[in-house]
């Protein structure tokens, strides 16, 4: 083969390593990048370090405690703090994105050597399965889940047949990870697992053999029982509405979108990876019918129903149709690259789905990394007022003027969400309205004696939150020292509401930040606070 050649052959690997680096190194490209939950993450990891060493003298002790019924969402605060000590506070939210990425690139690659040892790993259609709207906005804790579900289906794939002991206690402990990572991961991987256990046992083994289904039996016990307890324990539902034509009409919505617009939502390289998928569930030849593609297919498949079929949000979550159209791509995709017909268009796929990947990934760093950052700083700046300590709620108001001023109205999210969980983080603030507390699907919630659910979870939005706030400021179930008002002055929708919150704040507590003319942050101080 000629050099030529080999570097033809190899072109996907040196297209798919270039965009992970580009991928990976994104976030470090601006010290203000965060994205819109990310903050939220970063402060529950900083809350439930300080409680679990910070002792009585914590500022969060008399406020917080850990939740005593069972949740899921572990993996990410372990792992933020731990990049928070290797990185500090203000280059954690980095460090997990990059790690995220990484991660998923490498567990996805390994689940397509496990369907097929004998084709590469390595394609540009892994960068754009990653390049996910959840990434963008920072849902870290589904992220990472189906970041580290391949690495578990893979698992599995490689050693179904021949499970003993040893490998059945891995396989439950990657299992149990994922359940204390995201309870959709868990259970996307039981579907998929269980899949590959039925049809191998009836269709790719002659004579067929139970064994391998006794032993999945037990690996699956532990995390599919802490599954339905988890389950029975939220105590929540879901109102069945499942919106089956809008769900049909808006396939895939934005499941890879940061920005609007073409670019940003990758109008081109959908459409191309939905035929992408098509084309290998119709080329796969009988012996790849009877090997382990056919069922992650039909998990891929039954993910595309369960899209159509499942409410938007219940058990404290939302955007569900959204995850499991991810799970569609994430399944579908990585098995149409293993299918035999599909390897001579290895070479053109790769290409293809490079530079048009490549120009979103230019896109969303200039609007979502670059624009953003200079509107963090200032907003960073106003909270570095408050003292050490304090305890802090914040109102939020459109920012459309700012993102316009800024150069990111094109983001597909709002970075300014809860940047004031990031100064907490930084300041040692008690912020009471941060939403994962208020959640209680989460590791760390309020203690009884301070939670006021309903006014605390209005201050995310602006029609009801300025009611709520003078609720909060007449009765406080702690001593207010500060009010955040973020919003435009005036904002562009309710302007009124904005005007007597406004116009009560100044009577009732001082301003100290934002008297300045397109000044998008007010900070208000209690006369008692320091």
């Amino acid at each position: 083969m000629t050099k030529l050649g080999r570097v033809w052959r190899h072109l996907p690997t040196i297209l798919a390593f270039g965009l992970l680096a580009f991928q990976a190194v994104l976030p470090w490209l601006s010290l203000g990048y965060v994205t819109q939950d990310g903050p939220s993450h970063l402060y529950t990891a900083h809350v439930a370090k300080e409680l679990l060493f910070g002792g009585a003298s914590s500022p969060y002790a008399s406020v917080y405690e850990f939740q005593s019924k069972l949740v899921t969402n572990w993996s990410t605060v372990v792992v933020m703090n731990v990049a928070a000590l290797l990185f500090g506070p203000r280059d954690a939210e980095h460090a997990f994105a990059s790690l995220c990425v990484v991660l998923g690139f490498f567990g996805l690659s390994y689940l397509r050597r496990s369907l097929d040892p004998r084709v590469s790993p390595w394609s540009p259609v892994t960068n754009f399965l990653l390049c996910s709207w959840f990434l963008w906005i920072g849902f870290y804790n589904f992220y990472l889940g189906m970041a580290i579900l391949p690495f578990v289906l893979g698992y599995y794939i490689r050693h179904w047949r021949a499970l003993d002991p040893r490998k059945a206690v891995i396989l439950a402990l990657g299992l149990l990870l994922l359940f204390f990572t995201h309870v959709l991961a868990v259970g996307l991987a039981l579907l998929a697992m269980g899949f590959v256990a039925v049809w191998g046992c009836f269709a790719m083994t002659r004579p067929v053999t139970l064994r391998p289904l006794v032993w999945t039996t037990a690996a699956f016990a532990p995390s599919l029982l802490l599954l339905l307890l988890f389950i029975r324990a939220s105590g929540q539902t879901a109102d069945y509405d499942p919106g089956l034509d809008w769900a049909w009409r808006s396939f895939p919505m934005h499941t890879f979108a940061s920005t609007r617009g073409r670019t940003g939502e990758q109008t081109l390289l959908m459409p191309a990876m939905l035929a992408y998928m098509a084309l290998g569930l119709l080329g796969m030849r009988r012996r790849e019918w009877l090997s382990e593609r056919a069922p992650v297919f039909v998990t891929a498949a039954l993910s595309f129903a369960l899209y159509l079929l499942m409410p938007n949000s219940g058990f404290g979550g939302d955007e569900i149709k959204l995850r499991f159209a991810w799970a569609v791509f994430l399944l579908g995709c990585t098995t149409a690259a293993t299918v035999a017909r599909l390897q001579p268009l290895r070479v053109p796929i790769a290409i293809y789905v490079a530079v048009f990947l490549m120009a979103t990934l230019l896109h969303t760093w200039r609007v979502n990394v670059r624009s953003v950052s200079p509107a963090v700083s200032a907003y960073l700046g106003a909270l570095e007022r408050i003292p050490e300590g304090s305890t802090v709620v914040r109102l939020r108001f459109p920012t459309d003027a700012a993102r316009l001023r800024y150069g990111y109205d094109l983001a597909a999210l709002e970075p300014l969400f809860h940047v004031d969980s990031l100064a907490g983080v930084r300041r040692n603030l008690v912020v009471l309205s941060d939403y994962q507390a208020l959640a209680r699907i989460f590791p760390v919630g309020l203690r009884p004696a301070v939670e006021k659910a309903d006014q605390l979870w209005d201050l995310e939005g602006s029609d009801t939150g300025a009611a709520s706030l003078r609720e909060l400021l007449d009765a406080p179930p702690v001593r207010i020292d500060y009010v955040v008002i973020l919003g435009d002055q005036p904002p562009s929708k309710n302007a009124e509401i904005y005007k007597g919150i406004i116009e009560e704040l100044d009577t009732r507590m001082r301003l100290v930040y934002g008297n300045s003319r397109g000044a998008f942050v007010r900070l208000y101080q209690h006369p008692g606070a320091r």
